[in-house]
């Protein structure tokens, strides 16, 4: 049976006098509180922040104690670890610092971490740290360790920012989503992915550790273990007040400004130079500078293709000015809103970035310090400074050829419901939701009060009997209190593709979204290419991107009068026939309409019959289909009473996705889609025909159903091609139906 041996040591008051105690949540000294059993292995660690709490080993090797640098450090072998309290810091700021040294890179090492937190390596010896599991944003130190080294994190719950240091080295300063996690492995990662290496200290602070606190600790730590301590860098020369970022997208014709005070008195003179295209705007020089005296200039942000740089220095007698700013491209332009579910932020990989396509902070990122300004991409899902294919194909466009740099941002995220877009009330920056992390971004760059255009193409998420209209109106309502100079709202009607059933009538639901907003226009998905069940490829965001570009394009220099919408939407359904199995859709905005071609689909020849169905069946379909300029005349075996155009998502009797033939205008745009439209009922006169009944000599005036004249005397009338009409034969008025 093993002895125990108890190594207790009492800590001294002057080494708690370096170690603060303000905020103490873990602390373990290789020396300290060790329980080891007669074969020198490891049987508990305790913490020394209040003695009683113990770590103890686990995983299928032991842990002995060895010496590093003269003193004594627990030895991992890459298959053992310890589990420890579960007291790490959730949700508020915290400090991590470990004695630790690297063996081997092979494995992932991880060194203090717990189930969905971890500080490791990643097989190198850059120290890393994630949060919440998120292997895709995690702070990543620049610098490695190097033989036995003190390793620094402290992380800022505010701004979401990690900072990790080696030997007081700044490693890096980055993003990283908050921790949830209280759990504590030492040398391990979800009881699994071990360190192999040595630990001889570590200490957890549930706050953020600075100024003569974190020097005194570092003087502790350095001394204690012979580690050379690289010195805190030199102060700033320069401190800035107002210094506008590169990348910027200003409100054209805004006075920016660039001040400070200066911070050294080895200053002697404070330069600030902008310039556009090599030509300087603002050239000043500040002189007579002593610590604590200000300096100021500013320009203005002309409107048109300009970008503007921006070079501050500082003069310290030496023959090389140090540059205390340097800002590029900053410029002035429009912001657009995007959001929605996957097609909406989805990229095409090669898409091209114009220099005047911005966005700013990162796709649903959930970090107060993603605030900078970025060039737009459309690569990938989502995420960083993506805005999505047609996103960006947007923007290149505005830019070439309306001369109008565009700032995007771009709140979509793939696989979402309607309703997970909405605000929480209770906290409408929540940056842990869609709406949040989009509205916080847009208030951070100050477009809050310059959005007036909003695109959303979001629904494939949705379906059976969800509440769209009254869920979108709730979302409208969101944006027009969060967006006060929001003018036009652009939703894109989804077509038949992924997602649950009954996408006729959400999609129905959207199309009438028009009508019931005066700032909704509805335009239509049917028709894109490289459609390819969910998505599509680079021809068809790009396609839609030019789309919607002539929306934007024509309604922002008003080439025509009243609102620019390109989708025809169907007008009204009406009876050709007494029977009502022949009916004539007649649609608005439909001049020049026409059918894709027929085409084969698995196997099968699809034609403009599988586009339309009657009375809610979806497997009544026409036998007879035909397009005349505005309108589409439908044959029927039998009569009908309700009209759809475009099924749920797959062709009748199929398992197989709807994808044509597709109704559209001449310039390509396609109708929008529609679900159980009411036939008109039309009355006629007792025989069907023309009236017989009536003086030659009175005032004829015939109508059809769109209320064009087509018959102004008796020998017209008699040469009317089949149809519905109005006919207004001096004061007696009828609907007629002719049928030549």
């Amino acid at each position: 049976m093993k002895i125990l041996l108890l190594l207790l040591l009492l800590v001294a008051f002057s080494l708690q006098a370096q170690v603060k105690t303000n905020g103490l949540r873990l602390w373990l000294r290789a020396d300290t509180l060790v329980a080891l059993d007669t074969q020198q292995q490891l049987v508990s660690w305790k913490n020394m922040a209040d003695q009683r709490d113990a770590l103890v080993p686990a995983g299928s090797s032991a842990i002995v104690v060895t010496s590093v640098n003269g003193k004594p450090s627990m030895l991992l072998d890459g298959a053992g670890y310890m589990k420890a309290p579960s007291v790490f810091p959730v949700n508020k700021d915290f400090t991590l610092i470990v004695v630790a040294k690297v063996n081997t890179t092979a494995g992932a090492n991880n060194i203090v971490s717990g189930d969905s937190r971890a500080f490791w390596l990643n097989g190198s010896l850059n120290p890393r740290m994630l949060h919440a599991g998120n292997f895709s944003q995690q702070a990543v130190s620049t610098v490695a360790m190097n033989g036995l080294s003190v390793v620094r994190v402290r992380f800022n719950a505010a701004s979401g920012v990690a900072r990790i240091a080696v030997n007081n080295q700044e490693g890096c300063a980055d993003p990283i989503p908050l921790n949830i996690d209280s759990v504590i492995y030492v040398g391990a990662y979800l009881a699994g992915n071990f360190f192999n290496g040595t630990i001889s200290e570590i200490i957890v602070y549930e706050n953020e550790v600075q100024g003569a606190d974190l020097a005194e600790l570092d003087a502790y730590l350095h001394t204690r273990y012979a580690i050379p301590r690289v010195p805190d860098p030199p102060p700033p020369l320069l401190v800035f007040d107002e210094l506008p970022q590169g990348l910027l997208v200003a409100r054209c014709n805004d006075s920016l400004v660039i001040s400070g005070k200066v911070n050294s008195a080895n200053v002697k003179r404070v330069n600030v130079v902008v310039d556009t295209m090599g030509v300087a705007v603002v050239s000043r020089s500040f002189t007579n500078t002593i610590v604590g005296s200000a300096f100021s200039a500013g320009f203005v942000v002309e409107q048109g293709m300009h970008a503007y740089n921006i070079l501050v220095t500082a003069d310290t007698g030496s023959s090389v000015l140090d540059t205390a700013a340097l800002r590029r491209d900053v410029t002035c332009g429009e912001v657009i809103a995007i959001s929605g579910q996957s097609n909406s932020i989805f990229g095409a990989s090669g898409t091209r970035v114009s220099p005047w396509a911005r966005t700013y902070g990162g796709n649903f990122s959930q970090q107060r310090s993603d605030t900078v300004y970025r060039a737009s991409t459309a690569e990938g899902y989502g995420g960083g400074p993506n805005v999505g294919a047609w996103g960006l194909y947007l923007q290149n466009r505005i830019a070439e050829i309306m001369k109008v740099p565009t700032l995007v941002i771009n709140g979509g995220v793939g696989g979402t419901r309607i309703e997970q877009h909405l605000p929480n009330t209770a906290n409408r920056l929540d940056l842990s939701t869609i709406y949040g992390s989009w509205l916080y971004r847009i208030i951070q760059s100050g477009s809050r009060e310059r959005i007036r255009w909003l695109f959303w193409y979001q629904g494939e998420s949705n379906g059976d009997n969800d509440d769209y209209t009254n869920l979108f109106d709730q979302l409208r309502t969101a944006w027009l209190q969060d967006l006060p100079n929001l003018q036009n709202i652009v939703v894109v009607q989804i077509r038949p593709g992924c997602g649950p059933d009954g996408h006729d009538k959400i999609r129905d639901m959207q199309r009438r979204l028009e009508t019931r907003y005066p700032d909704v226009m509805v335009h239509a998905a049917v028709g894109l290419p490289l459609h390819d069940g969910c998505h599509y490829g680079a021809d068809g965001y790009y396609t839609l991107g030019e789309q919607l570009f002539t929306i934007y394009q024509r309604n922002e220099l008003g080439l025509q009068p009243g609102r620019y919408i390109p989708s025809p939407t169907v007008e009204n359904i009406s009876c050709l026939d007494v029977q009502c199995t022949r009916v004539r859709i007649v649609f608005k905005r439909g001049a020049e309409l026409r059918m894709t071609p027929d085409m084969s689909i698995s196997g099968a020849m699809r034609t403009s019959r599988d586009a339309f169905f009657a009375n809610g069946d979806a497997t009544m379909l026409p036998t007879n289909v035909v397009v005349i300029s505005d309108a589409v005349d439908l044959t029927f075996a039998s009569p009908v009473s309700k009209v759809s155009y475009i099924p749920a998502k797959n062709y009748s009797g199929t398992g197989v996705v709807y994808e044509g033939p597709w109704l559209i205008t001449a310039g390509g745009v396609g109708a929008l889609t529609f679900h159980n439209v009411d036939v008109q009922p039309t009355s006629v006169v007792e025989d069907g025909g023309i009236p017989t009944d009536w003086d030659a000599n009175l005032v004829v005036n015939v109508t059809d159903m769109r209320g064009r004249v087509v018959a102004s005397s008796r020998d017209d009338v008699q040469h009317l091609p089949s149809g519905v009409y109005v006919g207004r034969f001096g004061n007696r008025t009828v609907k007629m139906v002719v049928v030549q």
